[in-house]
């Protein structure tokens, strides 16, 4: 949540900082839609340009797994 704060209070640099620690954080509770959804999350507020995004690689592989078109098609416009 800090991490989005940060970004759409113009804080990039810091949300760039805090995403990754958010989505490590997610992987160590297990909670694989959360990393994807905050993932998402990421690239949409920072762009998948950023360094913290790469590219939104893992969100795209999962959502690809899932079938999830929409979230892939989110991605994308991002």
């Amino acid at each position: 949540m800090e991490a989005g704060l940060a970004a759409l209070d113009g804080r990039l640099d810091q949300a760039g900082d805090l995403y990754p620690v958010a989505i490590d954080a997610w992987r160590t509770l297990n909670g694989n839609l959360d990393v994807v959804l905050t993932e998402l999350e990421l690239v949409h507020l920072l762009g998948s340009d950023h360094s913290a995004a790469a590219g939104g690689e893992e969100a795209k592989y999962i959502f690809t797994q899932l079938g999830a078109v929409p979230y892939l098609a989110k991605l994308e416009v991002d």
